[in-house]
């Protein structure tokens, strides 16, 4: 297979997407009766205690596997694309998204629900400067995403190769190579 050339549909690579995506769903809906810790809008008191193993054993696997998917489909595109694009496609894709889910969507709500009374510009700079993790939320793993792309990109311009030198079978890759 050639690395410029991103492999035929993998339809088994979907289909253990949408599994892993109904589970990330299945562990978010059933952390408000499980026993998971922190504040929910919405929580029973009387807590399902099967539920802390499928937790317990869901959160060990679940978003691993998903970024590993996404890493590997990222050398495709970023060989298909190139580095400005291959960004510029991130920044639109993952960046856009979370930009406006952390400053339109979770601000103000979280604003509305906070505890202790500031205005809505003092609660923008708080979060913003003190506890970023009140910005993203449960988009953290997109947050995530845009920096190992960012990451990705840098590692591959400085120990940038060209491939075309490379003609027909590739090589066994170097320590270095398997790094990059």
């Amino acid at each position: 297979m050639d690395v410029k050339t991103p492999p035929e549909r993998l339809y088994f690579i979907d289909n253990l997407r949408v599994c892993i995506i109904i589970l990330v769903v299945a562990h978010h809906a059933g952390q408000a009766f499980g026993p998971t810790g922190g504040a929910w809008f919405v929580f029973n008191t009387e807590q399902i205690r099967m539920l802390g193993s499928f937790f317990y054993v869901n959160a060990s696997f679940f978003m691993d596997l998903l970024f590993l998917i996404s890493g590997y489909f990222s050398a495709f595109s970023y060989d298909r694309k190139g580095a400005g694009r291959f960004l510029r496609d991130r920044l639109r894709r993952i960046g856009i998204p979370l930009l406006f889910f952390a400053l339109v969507v979770n601000l103000p709500v979280s604003h509305s629900a906070a505890p202790v009374r500031l205005t809505f510009f003092q609660y923008v700079i708080r979060p913003c400067i003190w506890e970023w993790r009140i910005v993203y939320a449960h988009l953290w793993f997109l947050g995530h995403l845009l920096v190992y792309a960012f990451g990705y990109a840098i590692v591959r311009l400085i120990f940038s190769h060209d491939p075309s030198k490379n003609e027909g079978k590739a090589p066994v890759p170097s320590h270095l190579g398997i790094l990059t």
